[in-house]
C-alpha cells in the first residue's frame, strides 16, 4: 500500500479494507492502527464487522470464510476488480507443510495461488504479490519505513496447525536451510505448472470424456492414469478422491473383463470390458 500509495506515477485508484472479527482484545486497536496508516498514507479505508462463530471446521476456518466474503462484498461495492493480500513465503511454506500432513494430491502441493478468482464472484481478482517475500523481510522493511504492524498470538497457539509449526517446525528449518520458505514458494510454483501441464494433457488425450478406453490406462500406467484421470474428471466439474483414482486405474490396468464399479465422493465409475464410464454421484456438477 505504502509503495503503490507513494509512487510517481499515476497510481490506480487504491482502498484499504480491514475485516474486524471481533475475537481479541487487541481488535479495536488493530482496526485504529489501520485507520492511522491509511490517514498518513491519504488512503480511503473501509472496515467492515464479522461475527464469526464456530462451524464446521472450528472458528479459524469460520472466521476465514467470513473474512474472504467480507473483502470481496467490499471491493465489489468499491468497483475495484483486484484484491491485493499479504501473504508470503512462510505462509506459503507453512501451507504445503499442513498439506502434505493431511494428505494431499498434486494441485494441493501447487500451495497458495498468486493470482486466483474470487471466491464467489467472477468479476474480482486475488492477488498475493509478496509470495516471495519472508516474513522477516517484511517485518524489517515495516520498520526501516516506519509503518507499525501487529502481532496475533493466535499465529503461535499450540492449539492451531500453524501454531504448532511455527513454534515447533518452521523456526528450526529456517535455523538449518535459510532460504527453505522462499524454495517452498518456489517449489509451488513448479507444482502447479505441472498440474497445468497434466490438466492440458487430460483434456487433448481425452481423459476428460465420460466413457475412456481401458487401452488407454495400460497405455499410460495406473500411476500416471490415475493423475490424468483426476484432472479430467475435474475438468468435468467433479472431483475425485485420489485413493478412488488409484483404485479406478489399477482396476482398469487388470486383465479381468468382468465389469466392476467403484465409488467415490465425487463420482462414480463403471469399468468394463472396454471402457471405463465416469458420471457424477448426487450433489456433483457434471
Amino acid at each position: 500500500m505504502a509503495a503503490v500509495a507513494r509512487r510517481e506515477k499515476p497510481a490506480p485508484t487504491l482502498i484499504a479494507f480491514h475485516v474486524h472479527h471481533h475475537l481479541r482484545p487487541e481488535a479495536d486497536a488493530e482496526a485504529q492502527q489501520c485507520a492511522s496508516l491509511c490517514a498518513r498514507l491519504n488512503l480511503p479505508l473501509v472496515v467492515r464487522h464479522v461475527h464469526p462463530s464456530r462451524g464446521r471446521g472450528g472458528l479459524a476456518e469460520r472466521a476465514r470464510r467470513v473474512r474472504h466474503e467480507a473483502l470481496e462484498e467490499a471491493a465489489i461495492g468499491a468497483g475495484v476488480e483486484w484484491i491485493l493480500m499479504a501473504h508470503h513465503a512462510d505462509d506459503a511454506l507453512e501451507t504445503l507443510l499442513m498439506r502434505l500432513g493431511r494428505g494431499v494430491a498434486s494441485r494441493g502441493l501447487s500451495g497458495i495461488p498468486w493470482v486466483r478468482r474470487g471466491w464467489r464472484s467472477r468479476t474480482v481478482r486475488v492477488a498475493r504479490p509478496l509470495l516471495l517475500a519472508t516474513h522477516s523481510e517484511l517485518r524489517a522493511l515495516c520498520d526501516r519505513l516506519g509503518v507499525p504492524h501487529s502481532r496475533d498470538p493466535g499465529n503461535v497457539s499450540p492449539l492451531s496447525a500453524r501454531g504448532v509449526l511455527r513454534r515447533s517446525v518452521t523456526g528450526p528449518l529456517r535455523e538449518r536451510w535459510s532460504g527453505v520458505a522462499k524454495h517452498a514458494a518456489r517449489a509451488a510454483d513448479a507444482s502447479r505448472a505441472g498440474a497445468w501441464a497434466l490438466r492440458e494433457l487430460a483434456r487433448r488425450d481425452g481423459w476428460s470424456s465420460e466413457s475412456i478406453p481401458r487401452s488407454a490406462f495400460r497405455t499410460a500406467g495406473a500411476m500416471r492414469a490415475a493423475a490424468l484421470l483426476i484432472c479430467g474428471v475435474r475438468i468435468r466439474g467433479m472431483e475425485l478422491a485420489p485413493a478412488a483414482a488409484r483404485r479406478i486405474a489399477e482396476t482398469a490396468c487388470d486383465a479381468s473383463s468382468e465389469p466392476r464399479s467403484v465409488e467415490s465422493k465425487g463420482a462414480h465409475a463403471t469399468i468394463g470390458a472396454r471402457t471405463v464410464r465416469i458420471t457424477a454421484t448426487r450433489g456433483q456438477v457434471h
